[in-house]
């Protein structure tokens, strides 16, 4: 009698083993589940990041500044004011001219009075003063040469007959002169304080 109760207990506990068994997944052991759970969970992982990625756009990713502002070049025209060259002269000839011109040398200490063949008629070298402007008449007779006497505060003039190529006696002036104006024989000098009129022919000098 016991023997035919174990064997009914037996029977018994199998019997859900079987059903378990013949469950589709419920048979297979708990950490392979596991271990394949985590395998898809990472490959989810995989595919967000990748989508991720690839929603970002690239050109957000590095800004370049544009060339043309990266460096601001100042205009040549403003970076350095030079002075008219006509302020100063230097070895050219005086423009108008008369039946002679005014060379001078490229130191601006001697005045050279040329005729129209190109041949020097009057050699006048000033030393050590330097020639700062040269006015012509407009008629091209006459040439008044300003120069600055060295070492001092100090100005004079050379009025040069162009029709003769000779030159008068200097005249001091108290400070260069801006402008000149040519009038019957006379020049009219604007000087800092004011208007000065001299004769261009030195008296005694026919």
């Amino acid at each position: 009698m016991r023997t035919a109760s174990l064997l009914v207990f037996l029977l018994s506990l199998s019997l859900p083993v079987a059903t378990l068994a013949e469950t589709p997944g419920l048979g297979q052991p708990l950490t392979q589940q596991l271990q394949q759970q985590q395998l898809q969970q990472q490959q989810l992982q995989q595919q967000n990041q990748q989508y991720q990625q690839y929603q970002q756009p690239q050109q957000y990713q590095q800004y370049q500044q544009p060339q043309q502002y990266q460096q601001y070049q100042q205009p040549q025209q403003y970076q350095q004011y030079q002075q008219p060259q006509q302020v100063l002269p230097t070895g050219g000839g005086s423009q108008p001219s008369g039946p002679c011109t005014v060379k001078l040398s490229k130191d601006r200490s001697t005045i050279n009075l040329i005729n129209p063949a190109g041949t020097e008629r009057k050699h006048i070298p000033l030393g050590p003063d330097r020639v700062q402007k040269l006015f012509n008449s407009p008629d091209g007779a006459w040439c008044v040469a300003i120069f600055k006497i060295r070492g001092e505060p100090q100005y004079g003039f050379i009025a040069l007959d162009l029709t003769k190529c000779e030159e008068q006696l200097p005249v001091d002036i108290p400070s260069i002169a801006s402008a000149a104006a040519f009038d019957q024989g006379e020049v009219v000098l604007s000087l800092e304080k004011g208007e000065q009129r001299f004769k261009l022919k030195s008296e005694g000098i026919q």
